[in-house]
């Protein structure tokens, strides 16, 4: 049991290791093979490889809420051991608007917020899912040997000139940035061949036919693939971000509209106040200038009062001054009678000192010349 396990694991391990490493090889050697413009593609050792672009960008706009107006898909199918092998990949542009419930998001409004630009920018789907038509063109070699193995036995057989029909469905794809071709990891493999697309109609046929077998014969035998008619079934889109971005500048802008008439309401409110100032200063102005001329008149009154007053004062001046120089010789000479007085008294109060007439000196007694006496003797 557990070599069984062991078996199929390693089995399934080299299965995809193989598929990678193929699928990286046909994307390096064979990615330019096809142009996204063409729409059908040859068979190149045993693989095909194609691509197709959406022609209908109005339908693109109102699937992707206006997300996406341009879808390019690239695609490679081969067989490896018997199994059917894909790989895709995709690239899509972005449109300027985006489509929310009840209003629009332009990306052109977000111009003043780069950041919220940015935000734009990286919106993607996260997923696509995607329908093209098939027609597998046959090998006419290969549908007459196949004929003719179905003579000898074979339990399926071919319709000389046919041609298979049927639609891919498929969303294996990683998806990158808008304008960016991104292809997937590694290639995939459908569960079987009849499941391996949508199929309308087969080259086999008969009571005895196999769809699985049939399918994988009409990819066998086709020489030549035609794909056309690229289209969106399904895409989750990025609702949620693209809401949160309209939100944010909304709020922005009421932000800045608020602020805006704020402004505007003290810019009147100034302009009010210093028009009453103005007034004021006017009026004010005017008190001034009438009281200035009032004084005006008065002072010139005054100056002729003055002028004569100053006349008669300069007449007296003269004689006052004389009057004014002998009381101050006068006063002077008390003043200093007066301080030779308090000296004086001041001086006579101390011991030992005495008054010169103009200032303190020591005391000097004065001796008396000795007198000697002497007695006359009676011899």
């Amino acid at each position: 049991m557990i070599t069984q396990i062991f078996t199929i694991f390693r089995t399934y391990v080299v299965r995809r290791l193989v598929y990678l490493f193929v699928g990286m090889l046909l994307i390096s050697t064979t990615a330019t093979a096809q142009s996204a413009s063409s729409n059908a593609a040859v068979k190149n050792d045993g693989r095909f490889t194609f691509g197709l672009s959406s022609v209908d960008s109005q339908n693109l706009k109102r699937q992707s809420n206006g997300l996406v107006t341009q879808l390019d898909v690239q695609g490679q199918w081969w067989t490896l051991i018997g199994q059917a092998v894909e790989i895709y990949g995709i690239k899509w542009e972005r449109g300027d608007t985006y489509n929310l419930e009840g209003d629009t998001l332009y990306r052109s409004s977000l111009s003043e917020h780069p950041d919220l630009v940015s935000r734009y920018d990286a919106l993607k789907p996260s997923n696509i899912e995607v329908s093209f038509d098939v027609v597998f063109l046959p090998d006419a070699n290969r549908v007459q040997a196949l004929n003719e193995m179905a003579r000898l036995g074979s339990h399926y057989y071919v319709k000389g000139g046919g041609q298979a029909v049927g639609s891919k469905v498929t969303d294996n794809f990683l998806i990158g940035k808008s304008g960016e071709l991104m292809t997937d990891l590694s290639p995939s493999s459908p569960r079987n061949w009849e499941s391996f697309m949508r199929w309308k109609t087969l080259f086999v046929t008969g009571s005895y036919a196999d769809t699985n077998a049939a399918a994988k014969n009409t990819f066998d035998i086709a020489q030549k693939v035609q794909v056309s008619n690229l289209r969106i079934t399904k895409i989750d889109l990025p609702d949620s971000s693209a809401q949160a971005i309209f939100d944010e500048y909304q709020r922005r802008e009421e932000e800045e509209k608020e602020e805006k008439e704020e402004d505007t309401e003290e810019e009147n409110i100034w302009d009010e106040e210093e028009a009453a100032s103005q007034d004021e200063n006017k009026q004010d102005d005017d008190i001034w200038a009438e009281s200035n001329y009032t004084e005006s008149k008065s002072n010139s009154s005054s100056d002729n009062i003055w002028a004569e007053s100053n006349y008669s004062d300069a007449n007296s001046t003269s004689t006052s001054s004389d009057i004014w120089s002998d009381a101050s010789v006068n006063q002077a000479k008390r003043a200093k009678e007066a301080e030779l007085k308090r000296k004086k008294e001041a001086c006579e109060k101390r011991s030992l000192k005495t008054w010169n007439g103009e200032s303190c000196v020591d005391y000097e007694p004065v001796v008396a010349p000795r007198i000697v006496l002497y007695r006359k003797s009676n011899d």
